[in-house]
């Protein structure tokens, strides 16, 4: 049986070409009917640490939990796609800057379920974009929002390095 290129079969969810497809015509949807459309990446932290020190197959576990964790707390929103390693964007249809609150609740609760499976140190960089109330063109809906994913990862590395010495202070 031949499988679909689109799929990345580890997680089940389709590549990051599918993913440019999809946002193509969405963005052209939205365009056409003046309707919202969001675009949400995702950077699972600290996947590197956990292949190094748990080994490849854990962190393949890990990747297959997050995805199919998230997309089930996504799909009233859209559908979630592997940008590759340990990146993920998810294509929002109806979502302005509105539902963004509720986009980061479910990514909150997603990230809580998937620390119950076992994976308690897990956190993940965000970054979310609207169109038309934040960005005119669609395809800048991207890269905004691969900006803001990494304003994120930033703010977490700044926020990590100033809380690790005092707490190291603080013990006996």
């Amino acid at each position: 049986m031949k499988r679909p290129t689109w799929v990345n079969y580890l997680i089940h969810r389709p590549r990051t070409t599918r993913s440019e497809t999809d946002l193509e015509a969405e963005a052209a949807r939205a365009l056409h009917h003046g309707d919202h459309l969001s675009v949400l990446n995702l950077d699972l932290d600290l996947l590197k640490q956990i292949n190094d020190t748990e080994g490849h197959e854990r962190g393949d576990t890990l990747l297959c939990t997050f995805a199919r964790t998230l997309s089930r707390q996504l799909q009233d929103y859209g559908k979630l796609y592997r940008v590759g390693g340990d990146e993920f964007a998810a294509i929002l249809v109806h979502t302005s800057t509105e539902h963004f609150a509720e986009v980061r609740a479910r990514l909150a609760q997603a990230m809580d379920e998937v620390r119950a499976m076992g994976f308690p140190g897990v956190s993940a960089s965000a970054g979310i974009v609207a169109f038309p109330e934040e960005v005119r063109v669609a395809g800048d809906l991207v890269r905004l929002s691969d900006q803001r994913m990494y304003d994120d990862k930033l703010e977490k590395r700044r926020t990590r390095r100033t809380v690790a010495p005092s707490k190291q202070i603080q013990l006996p």
